[in-house]
């Protein structure tokens, strides 16, 4: 089957989608993945759909760690130095 990922809004559960997609493939690209889901969605005009990934990106960044800015990182680096 390749890289196919099987999580629709059947699953019901938003929650649980985005607890399957990041376990398989990570925040960043579970993120993208709800994304494009979520583009697909309003492409097809379904609204059940569209609120289904939305809800399942709002979990995935709400699970996710807050992603370092490039200052944060120059922090972190120094504070490593020392």
């Amino acid at each position: 089957m390749g890289g196919a990922v099987l999580i629709s809004h059947y699953v019901k559960q938003p929650s649980k989608a985005a607890r399957l997609l990041t376990a398989k493939h990570g925040a960043a690209v579970a993120r993208k993945y709800a994304l494009q889901e979520l583009r697909n969605a309003r492409r097809a005009r379904s609204r059940i759909r569209f609120t289904f990934w939305a809800t399942v990106i709002a979990e995935i960044d709400a699970d996710a760690p807050p992603a370092l800015s490039p200052k944060d990182r120059t922090v972190v680096a120094l504070r490593k130095l020392h």
